[in-house]
């Protein structure tokens, strides 16, 4: 079997080296206007912890900025990822554009530890902020 398949001048070549070398903060640096699109207006994002298996689990959840601080949505304490997180309280958070029209795929990822909140007050300002959103 033969490939005919000619290449072109300008076609694009996948190479997994440079791949491996980019530096996207550089090849595709993020304007301050879509990074505060993205973290003050944006309303969802994905959150990954580890079960207490030890496996990956990534949950889409909303989210609102309060303070610097990353809020999502409530977590009973009774439920499994409450438990997760009081095993392992280590997670990172994706915010990303998608479908919100900016001119390339941004993304910013947030690492850290969860805190579980359980103070009423708070927790009612939290959603509705996030209704406010």
């Amino acid at each position: 079997m033969s490939n005919n398949t000619t290449i072109k001048e300008n076609d694009p070549v996948f190479d997994p080296t440079r791949l491996e070398e980019m530096d996207v903060s550089k090849d595709y640096p993020m304007e301050k206007e879509d990074f505060d699109k993205l973290w003050n207006h944006n309303c969802y994002c994905e959150m990954a912890h580890c079960n207490k298996n030890g496996f990956p689990i990534v949950t889409p959840m909303f989210y609102v900025i309060i303070d610097d601080e990353i809020y999502v949505s409530s977590i009973s304490k009774f439920r499994a990822k409450a438990q997760h997180f009081e095993a392992d309280p280590r997670v990172s958070v994706m915010i990303h554009n998608d479908g919100a029209q900016l001119r390339h795929q941004k993304a910013i990822l947030v690492t850290g530890r969860v805190e579980l909140i359980y103070d009423q007050e708070l927790m009612t300002k939290i959603h509705w902020a996030m209704i406010d959103k």
